[in-house]
């Protein structure tokens, strides 16, 4: 239906499908609550809120919801109506390749010590004093963000591990990858006529979209790795697997170490890496990545001679 529209108009109606697709998910799960944790959230706005009630549970299941209806719902939708052939438009029949697939988990682990220094970097960040009022507001966005992540990574059982890997990191990964890469990448190319740049603007999309502007950098830069894994191997699973793998460190980290969660997501945690391991973990990253970008860039070449 709106194939052949400008990147504005494709803009604009994946905002209004997000928005429209939140909305009615929220309701649907508002409604269900009720019968199922005895909440109600038309009375009591509040029960959504980690901490406000004594069941974490709720908190949780509006996250499911929340991540359904903005994430994996509208991406569907709006391929649907940018394209012909959904699959195809969000490149989510292609096939995966073991060794490529190897090839991405471990880039993604190689570069986790300098992604961290990045974010004890970031978190140092101070604005000029004329800026003190919005540099205030990012502080307490950013302890609220920390706030519902520590409360959601507390686990006493299997079902917690499971449950948050689901909610954390495949759920996210698959929702903002649909979305950030699969749509509003393809748009912001479109727009620019530029791979590089509608690489850039997603990921600053991406990172800004968390509202975590003290890890901003370090998750800028993930967003642009992972808009590259995608033009590269156009197969969203790849990108899909890194981002998981990133958000499911910490969950397996926390559950299986009985470590303290808000210690384990400090920023000083980074001064755990040694430097050299630091430095390590750039090259096998580079390498790691020239070696995919080879494979891709040569089966990309036998698929335009056939």
């Amino acid at each position: 239906m709106f194939k052949d529209s400008s990147p504005i108009v494709q803009l604009l109606i994946t905002g209004f499908v997000v928005i429209a697709s939140t909305l009615a998910f929220f309701i649907v799960g508002a409604l269900l609550a009720i019968p199922l944790f005895d909440v109600n959230f038309f009375s009591n706005p509040t029960v959504i809120v980690p901490g406000a009630i004594d069941n974490i549970n709720v908190s949780k299941f509006f996250q499911f919801i929340n991540s359904v209806g903005f994430f994996i719902v509208p991406p569907f939708i709006l391929a649907w109506l940018f394209a012909s052939k959904t699959g195809a438009y969000l490149y989510i029949n292609k096939k995966t390749d073991l060794l490529l697939l190897i090839l991405v988990i471990l880039s993604i682990l190689m570069i986790i010590p300098f992604i961290e220094y990045t974010a004890l970097f970031n978190s140092k960040m101070q604005l000029p004093e004329s800026l003190s009022w919005l540099e205030q507001w990012m502080r307490e966005s950013e302890d609220n963000a920390t706030e519902i992540t520590i409360s959601f990574l507390q686990m006493n059982n299997l079902s917690d591990f499971i449950i948050n890997i689901t909610i954390i990191a495949l759920l996210p990964a698959l929702g903002e990858e649909l979305l950030f890469r699969g749509i509003l990448q393809n748009i912001f190319i479109k727009w620019t006529k530029n791979i590089h740049w509608g690489i850039i603007i997603t990921a600053i999309l991406f990172s800004a979209f968390h509202l975590q502007f003290y890890g901003f950098i370090p998750r800028m830069l993930i967003g642009i790795y992972l808009g590259y894994l995608f033009v590269w191997t156009k197969n969203i699973w790849y990108p899909v697997l890194a981002h998981f793998v990133n958000n499911v460190s910490i969950v397996i980290y926390v559950y299986f170490t009985n470590v303290n969660v808000e210690e384990a997501l400090s920023s000083e945690t980074s001064d755990n890496y040694p430097l050299t391991m630091v430095i390590a973990g750039v090259i096998f990253f580079t390498l790691l990545t020239v070696l995919i970008y080879r494979k891709t860039a040569g089966r990309a070449q036998a698929n335009s001679a056939n």
